[in-house]
């Protein structure tokens, strides 16, 4: 693995590594019986580019941070008119239609579960979440 390559991939794992802490809270959280206290914001997106040559290549890291019993599903993301020169696989991340795409083919995810991927294109897409149900 080239020194750039290790270094993108290490500062992505520290982003990810703080904002699954920061979202542990202290415990003492209280929490009807039944009640989901989870919201889009735990739905976390980071992205980060692969340095090689030619069409430059991007890393997305997808993590349900909710650790409460209830779990997102239909995760839907907003990405413009994503495509990539590189299969993704259509179980992780597809595009449904403009500015559409979902996460984990619609499954649940559990608590601090993770999809990772990437895609080559021009640009990075913008990626953010646009829906999610929780169950």
């Amino acid at each position: 693995m080239a020194r750039k390559e290790f270094l993108g991939s290490f500062i992505c794992l520290l982003l990810v590594t703080f904002f699954i802490s920061s979202s542990l809270g202290d415990g003492n959280e209280r929490k009807l019986a039944g009640s989901c206290t989870c919201s889009n914001d735990n739905i976390y997106i980071v992205q980060g580019q692969e340095y090689n040559p030619g069409i430059p290549t991007f890393t997305v890291t997808i993590i349900n941070t909710c650790k409460s019993n209830c779990k997102p599903r239909n995760i839907h993301l907003y990405c413009g008119w994503f495509a990539s020169w590189d299969w993704v696989d259509p179980k992780d991340f597809r595009r449904i239609s403009y500015d559409d795409c979902l996460v984990n083919y619609g499954r649940p995810m559990a608590p601090f579960d993770t999809i990772y991927f990437t895609y080559t294109n021009t640009y990075m897409y913008h990626l953010s979440v646009k829906s999610v149900e929780f169950v």
